[in-house]
């Protein structure tokens, strides 16, 4: 099965709508209110709770009076974004009586920074929403998948898909063509495959300053046993390399699964395991994510190395995070697969990436 778009429905500030409506004490002044960060993306399982902070900057030359709204949103057919209190056609999908926000309306006075606290609640019960489908990036051919092996898109599925672009000085247009390749009808593969991204979190902690190379982590812990069968690094221009590792939750024993010391932002390589060398790995491993950005001018992709660099969506801005394609495997299925690698000689690779154009 190839897919070549994405589905994901995240909590995020942002599909929640956070607005701010202003009262300036000086009807002549020029309001100036910053907020970060602008955009956050989580991933949060039923019943589970986060809580963090909005920094407002007041530039403008008088105090403001911020006061906080929740909305909704949903992307009309014209690509535009409509925001309102209740949307009937959305009701289904909202969160926003998830999310509170303390104070709901805070006084900033001139050139000064404030703080409104956030708490989003997953309420016990509620259903999984979206997944993530597939990823797309510079260089990538695609995703391979194993015998037996596919995504499962469901019949009344809403397909999400989100494009990075960033300016190069003239006009550009674009054509997104998305392709679905299906199984023969009737025949349903055994292994459900997941993508999976393990990332810094929050995202907005990523900082990477002139001049340096610096080392940026991030975990996931396995509800399950599973199977890893592709490893694909995401990072932008000052990326360098990116390793994942797992700790066995038994022992605390470590092992590097993957490692990509030359990591080029100009092919995002999808790496996939050899079937004698995917990962098996017990419910409760803890995948630990390691990414290195080098903003020197000993790296030859970074567009300016006297420049701070966090995270961002534009390829100037940086990411750190790793796709990983997962199967899940039920205990009978996952002890079975581990005994048969025991009686196969010991595999002299780990991943092999997807045949590349040469360079």
């Amino acid at each position: 099965m190839y897919i070549t778009n994405s589905i994901r429905r995240f909590l995020q500030l942002g599909s929640v709508a956070l607005l701010f409506a202003l009262a300036s004490t000086a009807t002549s002044a020029q309001v100036g209110l910053g907020m970060s960060p602008m955009r956050l993306e989580l991933r949060m399982n039923a019943g589970a709770q986060y809580s963090g902070a909005l920094n407002l900057s007041n530039t403008a030359k008088a105090k403001l009076r911020i006061r906080a709204e929740l909305l909704d949103f949903f992307i009309d057919g014209n690509d535009t974004p409509q925001f309102g209190r209740e949307w009937k056609q959305e009701a289904a999908y909202s969160c926003r009586k998830w999310l509170s926000i303390n104070p709901m309306e805070i006084e900033a006075p001139e050139s000064s920074q404030v703080i409104a606290r956030y708490t989003i609640r997953v309420p016990e019960g509620t259903p999984e929403g979206g997944v993530q489908l597939h990823e797309y990036a510079v260089g990538k051919y695609g995703d391979i998948y194993g015998e037996n092996t596919g995504r499962l898109l469901k019949k009344g599925t809403r397909l999400r898909y989100d494009m990075h672009y960033f300016a190069v000085g003239s006009e550009q247009h674009n054509t997104t063509t998305m392709a679905f390749k299906f199984y023969p009808k009737g025949f349903v593969p055994k292994y459900q495959v997941r993508s999976q991204a393990i990332r810094n979190i929050p995202n907005d902690e990523l900082e990477v300053p002139p001049n340096t190379v610096v080392r940026t982590d991030g975990y996931f812990r396995m509800p399950r046993a599973g199977r890893i069968d592709a490893f694909q690094p995401h990072m932008h221009m000052r990326g360098k390399g990116l390793t994942v590792e797992a700790i066995d939750p038994a022992t605390n024993r470590t092992q590097i699964l993957s490692s990509v010391d030359h990591f080029d932002f100009n092919w995002h390589i999808n790496y996939v395991y050899a079937d004698d060398a995917a990962p098996l790995l017990p419910a409760g491993t803890v995948l630990h994510l390691i990414g290195i950005h080098d903003n020197t001018a000993a790296n030859r992709r970074n567009p300016d190395p006297n420049m701070w660099a966090g995270f961002g969506e534009r390829s100037v801005d940086d990411m750190l995070q790793v796709w990983l394609n997962i199967v899940y495997l039920d205990d009978d299925d996952y002890n079975r697969m581990v005994e048969e690698r025991k009686a196969k000689p010991a595999a002299t690779s780990t991943a092999q990436p997807h045949a590349q154009p040469q360079r």
